[in-house]
């Protein structure tokens, strides 16, 4: 997700009648105000993951260069004397725009984007974006932020699913690893029983041995491998080897799974950690938006 491609309009025009409400819930602006605290933009970390970009980018109070995806923002939200972004109507603006139409079509655009940042997709994204009604009190910025928010809370429950799913492997592992251990001990106590013996006697040499097959696809509702049969016979040599290779069949099964798993997980975690540095970027353009609405209102 990136600004090139340029960031519409803000729907609010403060051109003629710019606010003087400068996040002081207590009343409106004087002349000198200090501006309010804007740490609370800086806070995107809605969700079950707890991790954030170690640093976040810092404002900066000049200008931002000619050309620059900085600039087209700039230009297109910042307006002679307004103060673009009111930390004390945010939490408000945030429900007012969750409960607005298209909005999670936009959230769920916006993962899509994630996934596959392909032309089709920006265009798709954009176009849903551009199509939100911005809150009364808020910018267009405001918005943006709220998106990525939402969709980093949905992507940590991506990867709250998929780590479920990587336990539940690791489960049918331990209970094949098991099976495999029946089937060695097995193998043993044959091998001690075929000592000595040769031609008839040899080939009738059986081992009791009891064979239990689990799903690879799931656990059960209690968290466990479900158990699909069990069966207790008598094996000889060669129907012996055949269940301890159905066996190792079906560990070598899990472990695909397993690895698709851990694979979808470390993509989604990676997508997570570009929505953070995004929402930290798309702060700091707030800041600076808000740090330029003080000095013109002085």
């Amino acid at each position: 997700m990136t600004t090139t491609g340029g960031i519409p309009n803000s729907k609010v025009d403060y051109t003629n009648n710019p606010p003087i409400n400068t996040g002081d819930v207590n009343g409106p602006a004087t002349a000198g105000a200090t501006p309010p605290p804007t740490t609370d933009d800086a806070d995107v970390g809605d969700g079950y993951d707890t991790e954030k970009p170690k640093t976040l980018p810092q404002a900066s109070s000049s200008q931002p260069e000619p050309g620059s995806d900085e600039e087209e923002i700039y230009q297109k939200v910042i307006y002679p004397g307004a103060w673009p972004c009111n930390s004390a109507t945010k939490d408000a603006n945030a429900k007012w725009q969750k409960n607005q139409p298209g909005y999670l079509d936009t959230v769920a655009a916006a993962q899509i984007l994630m996934d596959d940042p392909s032309p089709e997709a920006i265009e798709a994204f954009m176009a849903k974006f551009l199509s939100l009604p911005i809150p009364p009190n808020g910018n267009i910025m405001e918005s943006l932020l709220q998106v990525i928010k939402d969709t980093i809370v949905d992507a940590n429950e991506d990867k709250r699913y998929r780590l479920m799913k990587l336990n539940n492997f690791n489960k049918i592992a331990d209970a094949l690893s098991q099976q495999l251990k029946v089937a060695n001990d097995a193998n043993q106590k044959l091998t001690l029983d075929e000592k000595g013996k040769k031609g008839d006697d040899l080939a009738d040499c059986r081992v009791p041995y009891t064979a239990r097959t689990y799903s690879t696809r799931d656990v059960g509702a209690d968290g466990q491998a479900v158990l699909l049969s069990e069966e207790t016979e008598h094996c000889s040599r060669s129907s012996l080897g055949a269940k301890t290779k159905d066996i190792e069949r079906q560990q070598e099964e899990v472990r695909n799974n397993r690895q698709m798993e851990q694979t979808a997980f470390q993509a989604i975690d990676q997508r997570v950690n570009q929505l953070y540095q995004i929402a930290a970027g798309v702060s700091k353009t707030m800041n600076e938006m808000r740090s330029q609405g003080a000095k013109n209102m002085l």
